[in-house]
């Protein structure tokens, strides 16, 4: 029996996606989230979970977008992108971020977000802080604006699909 736990505690150290220090620089920790949800975005199965999340968000964690309140807790956030993951072919947090700085326990960024949906395109520039504890995301808020008629940067990386 003590063998079935050491090899399961081994497999799950082995496979379970890494999980913020508590030390951890708080941007380390916004990126690190947003590398996973760049990958779970193509998993429509089980990219967007509440237990991913929970991995990287607090019980209690909020994100607020444009003044829209999400959350509370990993549960709602995956409900929220699920539907996001529905309605569009592609979304995309274009890293490394454009400019970031950490300052406490909180973590100020600008970047820029990709959405495909047919043959559309859409850029949109990002900016906001947030609040990590205990290695885990609590609150996120950012300012998301379209760029309508302008082109993005000249050195975003190609649209991918």
């Amino acid at each position: 029996m003590r063998h079935y736990l050491i090899i399961a505690t081994v497999a799950w150290l082995w496979l379970a996606p890494p999980v913020a220090a508590a030390d951890e620089a708080p941007g380390d920790v916004l990126v690190a989230m947003f590398e996973w949800w760049n990958e779970a975005m193509h998993d429509e199965e089980a990219g967007f979970t509440a237990e991913s999340f929970a991995q990287y968000w607090t019980d209690d964690a909020v994100m607020i977008i444009n003044g829209n309140e999400f959350g509370p807790g990993p549960a709602e956030l995956a409900r929220h992108f699920r539907r996001i993951q529905t309605d569009t072919d592609n979304v995309e947090i274009l890293l490394p971020f454009r400019e970031g700085f950490d300052q406490g326990n909180r973590t100020f960024t600008y970047h820029y977000v990709r959405a495909i949906t047919g043959d559309e395109v859409r850029y949109s520039r990002v900016m906001g802080v947030a609040e990590v504890r205990d290695g885990r995301l609590a609150r996120v808020e950012f300012l998301n604006a379209r760029i309508d008629g302008e082109p993005p940067p000249r050195d975003l990386p190609p649209a991918a699909r």
